[in-house]
């Protein structure tokens, strides 16, 4: 009786060191486009989001693409902001336009010419 429950204890054991494991593998910038392809919105957000907190530039890029569909321009712009300070091309072209129109940042000609022309 002792060896069965000995037993038992050990394969639950397993299974959560399993299932543990596979709940913390790491993430790729690919698993918030399937999450997307699938509608998961929400966990395509949470995916990017915890890419972008690693300074993940495009996961960054993305995520302000998320915010200016919620019309969070604020959000959207600092999220550019992260990706374009990394370098990344879209991201800069992104909040150049953002500077132009004064969305989520003051309006400037002056910023948006400054990123549009790092892009070009």
């Amino acid at each position: 009786m002792k060896r069965a429950a000995t037993s038992i204890l050990s394969i639950l054991l397993l299974c959560l060191t399993i299932s543990s494991a596979m709940a913390q593998k790491p993430l790729s910038y690919r698993d918030g486009y399937i999450e997307l392809d699938q509608g998961n919105f929400h966990n395509a957000f949470v995916t990017f989001k915890r890419l972008a907190e690693q300074s993940g530039a495009w996961s960054q890029n993305e995520l302000g693409f998320m915010h200016l569909g919620k019309q969070d321009f604020k959000a959207a712009a600092e999220w550019f902001r992260r990706a374009a300070e990394q370098g990344l091309a879209r991201a800069q072209f992104n909040l150049g336009g953002l500077n132009e129109t004064g969305r989520g940042v003051p309006k400037s000609n002056v910023h948006a010419l400054q990123w549009f022309w790092i892009t070009a």
